[in-house]
């Protein structure tokens, strides 16, 4: 069990690498730029870049935007 404030951010950190990772490979796998991405789903562009290096949260965008 988590058990510390310090732990709890360590592991929120890795979480959103991992998921950032997972958004930079399927924007590839689709042939998609980060400029077209950041259009279809109406965001800017250093907000996608910042998704995919893990230092952005997107839990609050729409479950179909990423």
């Amino acid at each position: 069990m988590i058990s510390n404030s310090k732990e709890i951010q360590r592991w929120k950190q890795s979480f959103l690498i991992e998921q950032g990772k997972e958004v930079h490979k399927k924007r590839l796998a689709r042939g998609l730029s980060i400029q077209e991405l950041s259009r279809m789903i109406g965001v800017h562009r250093n907000t996608i870049t910042a998704i995919e290096q893990g230092k952005h949260d997107y839990s609050s965008m729409k479950e179909g935007d990423l």
